[in-house]
């Protein structure tokens, strides 16, 4: 377990039937891979496979220190989806990286309007700035991604405006600080 909510357990993405179903049906949707820049949802079961594996090449390169986490329901023992905290790319827009930590989450369509992402979200940020010490947590969508912008101000995120700084696409940045957290909470 990498923590604990209320309501959820966040915890690794394990290499099980039950955990390499629920990505494929995650990952399956045009309407959830539609807003996290994949190219298309994920076409077979096989491909969860490889998904799970470059999430965990990802882990243990940050010392498990960061990743893709599962965010399972304690009361149902469902996956309602992923929580993301963990360096963001080099920038594409040819500046300098210094190193920032994004968090994210993607939900099966199942789970949305239940206060999960927010939820985790609040974990993970949590987890970046009281344990972890990092400076600011930062969080990026496309700008029509309403549910996922309303998410960052329930985290009480700090809007920065647009910018094409990673993914190499136009996105809605926040941003977090520690004191902006204290005062939150």
């Amino acid at each position: 377990m990498i923590f604990e909510t209320e309501r959820l357990i966040v915890r690794e993405w394990r290499d099980t039937p039950a955990d390499l179903d629920r990505v494929f049906q995650i990952y399956r949707h045009s309407e959830v891979t539609r807003w996290i820049g994949m190219d298309q949802p994920l076409q077979g079961p096989d491909e969860a496979r490889t998904v799970m594996a470059r999430w965990q090449a990802r882990y243990e390169k940050n010392e498990h220190k960061y990743g893709p986490w599962a965010m399972e329901v304690k009361a149902s023992g469902v996956v309602a989806g992923t929580v993301l905290l963990g360096p963001l790319p080099e920038p594409s827009d040819g500046t300098e990286g210094r190193g920032e930590i994004e968090v994210g989450w993607h939900l099966h369509p199942d789970s949305w309007g239940h206060g999960y992402a927010t939820e985790a979200a609040t974990g993970a940020v949590d987890l970046a700035l009281n344990q972890y010490r990092v400076a600011e947590v930062y969080a990026v969508a496309y700008p029509t991604n309403e549910r996922s912008i309303a998410v960052m101000r329930r985290l009480g995120m700090s809007p920065r405006g647009l910018t094409t700084r990673w993914y190499g696409r136009e996105a809605q940045c926040y941003v977090t600080l520690p004191r902006q957290r204290a005062g939150s909470n």
